[in-house]
């Protein structure tokens, strides 16, 4: 890349594909949701959204326009080909914000709490923390 780095949606994608081979993904994208309407999209696409949001550092769900209009990170999470070039034709995102939102509620916080457990087992089981203290970054 000759030193220079890689924009944001490559850097997203290697992410993606680093959360994919070691484990964590699945982990995310498989907590069940409290039942309620079906919004016609399955859970893990919805969370995979929502995962992207949190590493790429946007804040509220609003600002989620740049993930959900990216169509090759769509298409990594498990959009249809289909609906990504309606969406990029018609410039918007793959899926309503407030699709986003309302699916957020349904995530108990008993689901949640379990899946940061499941990963904290996958890191210790890979050894990648091994039960010592570790110190936060404190840089304010």
């Amino acid at each position: 890349m000759g030193g220079r780095f890689a924009p944001e949606s490559t850097a997203s994608e290697l992410v993606i594909d680093f959360l994919k081979e070691t484990g964590l993904w699945d982990i995310l994208i498989r907590m069940p949701i409290k039942m309620g309407k079906n919004n016609g999209y399955p859970g893990k696409i919805i969370l995979g959204i929502l995962i992207l949001k949190e590493l790429m550092a946007i804040g509220k769900i609003a600002g989620a326009g740049k993930v959900i209009k990216d169509g090759k990170l769509m298409a990594d999470i498990g959009f249809n080909l289909e609906k990504i070039k309606k969406a990029e034709k018609e410039e918007k995102g793959v899926i309503d914000l407030d699709t986003l939102r309302n699916h957020l509620k349904k995530i108990p916080q008993t689901e949640s709490d379990k899946a940061f457990y499941e990963h904290i087992r996958l890191l210790r089981e890979k050894r990648w923390i091994r039960g010592h203290e570790y110190v936060a970054d404190a840089v304010k």
